[in-house]
């Protein structure tokens, strides 16, 4: 291969050139973020050879390199009271996600949602990086899942609107790798993109995304006490728990103190950064959002030591390896999910995975946050078929936050949990497309779902603990 420059012209060639096919698999899951995670599974369970491609060096995605190191979302409360937040707690997100959970559990790398739910937490589970990154690597070892770290994706290969496989690049150099069915869990879409998808970002005024955020880890942090619950409960909107601290502090971009304890006793992660009126593919933007939000870390740092009763001595541990981008393309699908469908819980026959976060929007431009819970305590909202199987594309899914759905859904769908599931819907889709020689628009979602509910997926949205009265 030559690359030549054009002195004439101020332009770089590149000749054409022959590209060494280095695997073909039945089903290649592009990104290994939870949504990869969950997909790599779901598909592995369909007993088809499977291939993950991943940029980092591990899995987790924003998981472990962004230090977002909570699996939140896979519970509802009914009928609840803030001092009462275990009445009725309904669990909506089982399937790999909680087989996951469950391993971590085991390996001493997680604290688990009933455990914290026993201190008024909700039910998130709070995990160690460093054990995550190790048994996502065991698992996807027991099955058998061929792992390809280090490696960019740069090119769609595409037979008319059919994608065939992607084009990558690492350190052997460029190559490609073929497949029956893909799927982009790329969290951008970025397969897609390359496909020729459709896709939408931004919210629909004026194409604005959400802030991007470094987390970082501090330790020596005090034991949450009487002092500390007394200096900060008068704040709005305060809250001092043992694993999870909230309050205003406005003299920060973000707005408030938003912490989240870890397995490790005076560990909090902290999700306190912000840099706004920035485009998560820009990599100028990228690189500006680095540098401003590792600025802001060592005031946040200081305040803790001055305000907080007993962290004098608090230090910080680190900083993510990424800063973490919450939104950018969203593919357009057969079916786009709406706010609406997500506050109402409404149901559709195809729904493949469910969910219980709430709209959590952090502010585009600036402080704070526009949160909005579904409407019907209890109850869950469900994710169709539809809106992982993109317009045109044909033998592609899409999984993770770069699904199909508005600007306002999307901000409730993106967290660990939630891509998972959805990930693990992807996979399975994927597998029996494999299996029954079908495209994945053509695949029968009943089918889909039978196999879902057989893996211990929860597909029931609505659950009630007593029978609704007819009230004529």
């Amino acid at each position: 291969m030559g690359i030549f420059y054009n002195k004439t012209t101020f332009k770089v060639h590149r000749d054409a050139q022959e590209i060494p096919v280095k695997a073909k698999v039945d089903v290649l899951v592009c990104g290994g973020g939870p949504a990869g995670i969950g997909a790599a599974l779901g598909a592995a369970k369909g007993e088809v050879s499977v291939m993950i491609i991943e940029k980092n060096n591990c899995l987790g995605g924003l998981a472990t390199t962004g230090l977002v190191t909570t699996f939140a979302g896979s519970s509802i409360f009914s009928d609840s009271e803030d001092d009462d937040p275990v009445v009725n707690r309904r669990q909506v997100i089982k399937g790999v996600v909680w087989e996951f959970i469950e391993r971590l559990i085991q390996e001493d790398g997680a604290i688990s949602p009933e455990e914290l739910n026993k201190t008024g937490q909700n039910d998130a589970a709070t995990f160690d990086i460093e054990v995550y990154k190790r048994v996502a690597d065991e698992i996807m070892e027991e099955w058998g899942i061929n792992l390809l770290y280090h490696t960019m994706i740069t090119g769609a290969i595409m037979d008319g609107e059919t994608i065939k496989g992607v084009v990558i690049e690492n350190k052997a150099g460029c190559q490609a790798i073929l497949a029956d069915v893909i799927i982009d869990a790329t969290g951008d879409g970025d397969v897609a993109y390359l496909a020729g998808a459709s896709y939408k970002m931004g919210r629909d005024e004026d194409g604005k995304t959400q802030p991007l955020t470094t987390m970082f880890r501090i330790g020596g942090m005090p034991e949450v006490g009487k002092e500390q619950i007394e200096k900060f409960s008068k704040y709005p909107k305060g809250k001092v728990q043992p694993y999870f601290l909230f309050w205003e502090a406005p003299e920060f971009i973000y707005g408030h103190v938003c912490i989240f304890g870890t397995p490790r006793k005076g560990e909090y992660r902290c999700e306190m950064t912000r840099s706004v009126d920035k485009n998560g593919l820009n990599p100028d933007d990228l690189t500006k959002a680095e540098i401003e939000c590792r600025r802001q870390i060592p005031k946040i740092v200081e305040y803790f030591r001055k305000e907080y009763p007993g962290a004098e001595n608090v230090y910080l541990i680190d900083s993510a390896g990424t800063v973490g981008v919450q939104d950018s393309r969203r593919i357009v699908g057969e079916y786009e999910m709406t706010m609406d469908d997500l506050l109402e819980c409404r149901e559709f026959e195809d729904v493949i995975a469910l969910g219980c976060y709430p709209i959590d929007l952090h502010n585009p431009m600036g402080r704070g946050y526009d949160m909005r819970f579904i409407k019907y305590p209890g109850q869950a909202y469900g994710i169709p078929y539809r809106c992982i199987v993109p317009a045109k594309i044909e033998n592609l899914l899409v999984a993770g936050r770069c699904i199909s759905a508005d600007f306002y859904a999307e901000s409730a769908i993106r967290i660990s949990s939630t891509c998972m599931a959805i990930g693990e819907a992807a996979g399975t889709a994927a597998a029996l497309c494999v299996v029954k020689h079908k495209s994945p628009r053509d695949l029968d979602a009943n089918l889909l779902r039978q196999k879902l509910a057989s893996q211990g997926v929860c597909l029931e949205q609505f659950v009630y603990n007593t029978p609704l009265v007819d009230e004529k």
